[in-house]
Parts: C-alpha cells; sequence; structure tokens
C-alpha cells in the first residue's frame, strides 16, 4: 500500500512555521501534529484492515471451490463403496450355491448321500450316481461333475431334477437325455445325465460367508 506523506496533510500554516512563534506557540502545533498522526494511522490500520478482509475473501472463495471438489469425489466414492457392499451382500446370498467341504462335508459321500434322498423321495429308480469328478477353474473355484442315471414316470423324475436342481450346491445340468422304455414297462422314462456344480475353496470368501471349520 502507498505511504500517506504526513508532510502532505499537515495545515499549510504548520509546514510553513508560522505558528511557531516562541515556546509558548509551540504546544499548539504539536499537539496538532500529534493528532493528525494519530488520525492517520488509523486511517492506515482501517486500509490495511480492509485490505485484509479482500483478501480473505478471494481466499475463501478458492478454499470454497477446492471443497467442493473434495465433496464431490467423496460422493463419488461413497457411490462406489455402497455399489460394492451391495454386491458382496449380493454374493453372500448366492452362498447356497456352491459346494463348500466345510459346510457341507466329505464331497463324494455327501453327495453321493443327496442324491440317494432326492431319488428316494421322487420314488425314482436310481441305476447310477457316479464318483465326483472334480476339474479346477482357478485356485478359488472348482466344477464338480457327476454322473446320473435313473429311471421313472416323467413325474417321479421331474421332482428328482426339481429337488437337485435347487439343493445344496445348486445343480446344473448337461447332456441331458430322456427316452421311453417302449418294452418293459409302458410310461417308464430313462433319464441320463451330468449334474454339475460349483466348488468355493478360497478360505477368506468361506470365512466372508461366515463358515467355519466343520466339526467331526
Amino acid at each position: 500500500m502507498k505511504k500517506i506523506s504526513f508532510k502532505i496533510l499537515l495545515p499549510k500554516a504548520i509546514r510553513e512555521n508560522k505558528l511557531i512563534k516562541g515556546k509558548k506557540n509551540l504546544l499548539i502545533p504539536v499537539g496538532i501534529i500529534i493528532g493528525v498522526i494519530i488520525i492517520l494511522s488509523i486511517l492506515e490500520s482501517s486500509f490495511g484492515l480492509l485490505s485484509t478482509t479482500f483478501m480473505g475473501q478471494e481466499t475463501i472463495k478458492e478454499y470454497t471451490k477446492e471443497i467442493l471438489g473434495i465433496q464431490k469425489q467423496i460422493q463419488i466414492e461413497q457411490g462406489a463403496y455402497r455399489d460394492i457392499l451391495d454386491r458382496e451382500a449380493q454374493f453372500i446370498s448366492q452362498k447356497n450355491e456352491y459346494w463348500i467341504t466345510q459346510r457341507d462335508g466329505d464331497m463324494n459321500q455327501s453327495f453321493q448321500q443327496k442324491i440317494s434322498s432326492a431319488a428316494s423321495k421322487a420314488s425314482v429308480d436310481l441305476s447310477t450316481a457316479g464318483s465326483v469328478q472334480v476339474s479346477k477353474i482357478s485356485d478359488d473355484l472348482s466344477i464338480g461333475e457327476v454322473e446320473i442315471s435313473c429311471s421313472g414316470s416323467m413325474e417321479e423324475i421331474t421332482k428328482f431334477i426339481y429337488a437337485l436342481t435347487y439343493s445344496t450346491p445348486k445343480m446344473y445340468w448337461e447332456r441331458f437325455s430322456l427316452r421311453p422304455d417302449n418294452y418293459n414297462s409302458k410310461g417308464t422314462i430313462y433319464m441320463t445325465c451330468d449334474a454339475k456344480f460349483l466348488i468355493i475353496s478360497n478360505k477368506d470368501i468361506i470365512t466372508l460367508f461366515g463358515i467355519g471349520e466343520k466339526n467331526d
């Protein structure tokens, strides 16, 4: 800020020293000078304060702009985080669709029991339920496959398929074949298929499902 010259603001009489006539008159101009100096100091402080205030407003605008940018970024990240939580919740809700040894036990033994139980409830004649064949997809996920052959009425086979499809784990069918018995029993249907299911072995995923080690 440009300095204000005290000399310019002094009365002409004081500048020319016309009022100073001896020691008696010396107190008058000195008092005036001191008063003017005080006023000018106050004005200078006021102008400085105003200048600081205006600079502060510009700074506040910059800070406000920066804060709004940060707030927008936080909202974007919160939305992404909510999306992750939704996906996680959906994945957890599907945990019964996978075979998990810690929950479901020995694969071959438990699966044979599962197939036999479904066949018995549906009243189908179970001919074949082979051993589980495992094909590894990744370190965390595998596919189990079992060959199944059975016979019964269409209604009985439908019940059998339905029971296995919506069991734990969920079944996916491949090489599904139906043929009627045209020689021995009218109305009997022979079914041959491969039943497949997904196997999860990743410990972190199993923990996410809330499943601990199976107690023997």
